[in-house]
């Protein structure tokens, strides 16, 4: 049979959703589904519906699978694919490679979720041809990828990347890694929303125009309902975001002096209500960032999208696949 009509799954496996694409060994998408993640109901039921959907997608006889690769929203423990900590799913020490395998009978690669997504972007979407490159997605929370010299960077303990936790304020609010001031307690979509909550309590007039975005609702107040109150000038939706843009100015100036990328790229759904975050963080960058580490660096939006996790989740354990070395991308 030609390889190329053997299938490779990659699975997003985020806190709030599970992006799941089947794909040929030309990374030729041939099916895809997106779903919400039961994170409530405990990771085995997790891993159940991740498992009835693939299933759902590898009807076709004609393209038997080869390969899995998932990103997961966590640190991943190298090679067994255990899931050592992942605080917006709540886990902490799930074997989930072993169980993929397991039900699957298939090599099964597990990393980060935004590892992952910066593979993609690196080989298929906006970092293609670039040695060295950043990745920054921002979602429910903040994760990094780094590309040096032409290769994933994992670090010794397989954490390299996470960017999220920089600290851009030492006095700042508590994170979930258990730090204070993190760039994700800071900007990240989850921490932006719990500040708005706890803001609309305290000053009721002001945050009055959230809450109705939000159905009435405080704590039902979402980054959306903070962004859209932030469109219609609302002073303590601006207040937030400001902030916010500082603390993400912060943070990529701080990763830029340390890692010097040529490219770097910015992506996740808080994007999608501010997409004039990519050209004001490069005029903020340039402003405050060395001259000698800035002056040939690019900011761009990601061409993947919401894609770009499980399609580099796929060709990660495609290329390790090819070539069984390789650990992780190295």
């Amino acid at each position: 049979m030609d390889s190329n009509q053997k299938a490779v799954l990659g699975i997003d496996l985020g806190a709030t959703k599970i992006e799941m694409v089947l794909m040929d060994c030309d990374l030729k998408m041939k099916g895809r589904v997106r779903m919400e993640t039961p994170t409530s109901l405990g990771p085995e039921k997790v891993k159940a519906r991740i498992l009835d959907k693939a299933r759902e997608l590898l009807r076709d006889p004609q393209l038997p699978l080869t390969a899995v690769g998932v990103g997961v929203a966590g640190q991943v423990e190298a090679g067994s694919g255990c899931v050592i900590f992942g605080p917006n799913l709540g886990w902490k020490n799930v074997p989930l490679g072993e169980w993929l395998r397991k039900d699957l009978g298939t090599e099964v690669l597990v990393t980060n979720d935004v590892r992952a997504a910066t593979y993609g972007e690196w080989k298929l979407g906006a970092g293609k041809g670039y040695e060295n490159l950043v990745c920054l997605f921002l979602g429910t929370g903040i994760g990094g990828g780094i590309v040096s010299e032409s290769r994933l960077m994992t670090g010794s303990s397989n954490c390299a990347g996470e960017l999220g936790h920089i600290i851009v304020k030492l006095d700042g609010p508590p994170c979930d890694c258990g730090a204070r001031g993190c760039l994700e307690a800071m900007a990240g979509g989850k921490a932006l929303a719990r500040k708005a909550k706890a803001l609309v309590k305290a000053y009721p007039a002001s945050g009055r125009r959230i809450v109705e975005i939000a159905g009435g609702d405080p704590d039902g107040i979402t980054t959306e309902a903070i962004v859209r109150a932030f469109r219609e000038g609302n002073r303590l939706a601006t207040l937030l975001i400001e902030e916010m843009k500082e603390a993400l100015a912060a943070g990529l100036v701080s990763t830029v002096h340390a890692l010097n990328p040529g490219l770097l790229i910015l992506g996740g759904g808080v994007l999608d209500g501010l997409p004039e975050l990519v050209e004001e963080m490069e005029r903020r960058v340039r402003r405050q960032a060395m001259e000698a580490a800035s002056s040939n660096l690019r900011i761009v939006r990601s061409t993947l999208g919401s894609l770009a996790g499980a399609m580099g989740a796929g060709a990660m354990a495609l290329d390790k696949l090819r070539a069984p070395y390789l650990e992780q991308g190295k």
